[in-house]
């Protein structure tokens, strides 16, 4: 809950950067959005025959080597790629380069999800030890060839390994947590990184997430799951007619938070303010989505921590991940809390054109919100979506819409029943 002193001295977003499959940087994923451009293709990094999952929203020719040279590559996943890339840029911006600030004094909360083993890592050593009549033959495997297993393989399949990598590299000492493991573990990383400044434990923190690598074995486990959309066009359909599920995408971001006092201090730029963080967290039945009660609960606890009603909320940034339950149950929760105002706020949702980032999706929408306040323009969704009959919510569908922003609710939503609720607002304005 937000005290009146940290609405006098409320915490504020200072630097912000991003990497997703519709650009390199933060500016040209606004550009792609803005222009309506989706990022959802045929995978192209591996041949997915027999799975019913053919289309990924990836990051195009990706390269891990080239986000960061300096990195082993046996112990750079995209994860680290990701995650380093964008605290350097979001760092940047907020100025900590240039403005001295004690590394003790910075701390590091990072969402990262599963971290999944390369089979070619594993092969060599397994098909080398085969006896002649095929069966593996553990006394020579034990004896010589488990040698041709990379010592850092194990490592590499460690999420905790990529975060410690990532504050190596840029010598972050203070306080420091990564989560796993959905998109709830992004938006936990945020709320863990503003009570850090609020509560004096920190003076700044760095706080994002990353996707997992889209991989034969990331796609098996949502199968498994039974999140994955198998329709054969291959799209994510938020609150649409017919949403058959998500469709996994790849990115991340990273944020730069501390108290306005200690930007201005810095002279670093205050971009937008966060002013209350709720959560709740229950699941319905045996599937895969959060209660509308547990939604409706995170959402009134980030209001009431940002001293604010529905009535002040002018966008809401919708988990909306295009599954039939997950959507079903925010659209309810979302027209209860909402009855009065319905109509004049507006809602939407990203995953339709980045995929479902998993623990990147909070940190990200949270920096596309802060865009979206700072130009007063909000990006649209497909323009061929059919909302189910029963959704009284007003869509933003179709082309950019130019509105004045003031506050954004931002929700998150994990796969065991985790939701938490993010309030952003522009500077200045008091609740």
């Amino acid at each position: 809950m937000m005290t009146s002193g940290s609405r006098d001295d409320p915490t504020v977003v200072t630097g912000m950067g991003a990497i997703t499959a519709l650009g390199a940087s933060l500016d040209e994923t606004w550009g792609a959005l803005m222009a309506g451009t989706r990022a959802i293709r045929p995978i192209r990094r591996f041949a997915p025959e027999g799975y019913p999952v053919r289309f990924a929203a990836e990051i195009p020719d990706l390269k891990k080597e080239a986000l960061d040279p300096g990195l082993s590559a046996r112990i750079m996943g995209l994860q680290t790629s990701l995650l380093l890339a964008s605290a350097k840029v979001a760092m940047g911006q907020a100025r900590l380069e240039e403005r001295g600030v004690a590394r003790e004094d910075i701390g590091f909360f990072a969402g990262l999800g599963a971290v999944d083993y390369d089979v070619e890592d594993l092969l060599p050593a397994v098909t080398q030890a085969r006896s002649p009549d095929g069966a593996l033959d553990y006394r020579t495997f034990f004896l010589e060839h488990h040698r041709k297993i990379h010592p850092l393989w194990l490592l590499s399949l460690l999420n905790n390994i990529a975060f410690c990598q990532v504050a190596i590299a840029l010598d972050i000492r203070g306080d420091n947590t990564v989560l796993s493991q959905h998109a709830d573990a992004g938006a936990q990383a945020i709320a863990e990184g503003l009570y850090a400044v609020r509560e004096g434990r920190v003076r700044i923190a760095l706080v994002g997430g990353t996707s997992e690598e889209i991989t034969p074995v990331s796609l098996a486990r949502y199968l498994l799951l039974n999140v994955l959309s198998t329709s054969f066009q291959g799209v994510c359909r938020p609150f649409d007619v017919n949403r058959s599920g998500t469709v996994l995408g790849e990115g991340g971001a990273v944020l730069v938070l501390e108290r306005r006092s200690s930007a201005i201090a810095r002279d670093a730029p205050c971009l937008a303010e966060l002013s209350g963080i709720g959560s709740a967290c229950e699941l319905a039945g045996a599937g895969t989505a959060p209660t509308p009660a547990a939604i409706r609960k995170g959402m009134v606890g980030a209001l009431s921590a940002a001293g604010i009603s529905p009535q002040d909320v002018d966008l809401i940034i919708a988990n909306g991940d295009g599954t039939p339950a997950g959507d079903g149950n925010e659209v309810s929760a979302i027209q209860e809390l909402f009855d009065r105002s319905l109509d004049s706020v507006g809602v939407l949702s990203m995953k339709g054109a980045l995929g479902h980032l998993l623990a990147g999706a909070p940190p990200l929408d949270v920096a596309l919100g802060v865009m979206m306040i700072r130009e007063g323009v909000i990006p649209g969704m497909a323009a061929d979506l059919t909302p189910e009959p029963a959704c009284a919510m007003n869509l933003l569908i179709g082309g950019p819409t130019r509105r004045p922003l003031k506050r954004i609710l931002i929700n998150a939503q994990g796969f065991a029943g985790q939701c938490i609720s993010i309030v952003l607002t522009a500077t200045g304005q008091a609740a």
